[in-house]
């Protein structure tokens, strides 16, 4: 069921998870608690967004003071924050 007003999403949201926001409210009636679930889901999915923007910028390797291979870190961001936008789904 539709829900009868579109609340205005959370201003700290990027514009993609803001249309995310208005597509779901407008199909679908969301209660409080579900409304938390859906920031969390949509904040972890534009922390996801910005971790793969690093990523592409600066590649998944880095090599540290010491000439040492690593991960870029934004690869655990990536991770993490996709598992969270997964389990909100």
């Amino acid at each position: 069921m539709k829900s009868p007003v579109v609340p205005a999403p959370p201003k700290h949201l990027t514009p993609a998870s803001k249309s995310i926001w208005r597509v779901i409210f407008t199909d679908y009636q969301i209660d409080p608690a579900a409304e938390m679930l859906l920031v969390a889901t949509l904040e972890a999915r534009d922390r996801r967004e910005e971790a793969r923007v690093a990523l592409a910028k600066d590649g998944a390797v880095q090599t540290d003071r010491f000439g040492q291979k690593k991960p870029h870190p934004s690869i655990a961001i990536e991770r993490d924050s996709a598992t969270t936008m997964m389990r909100g789904w």
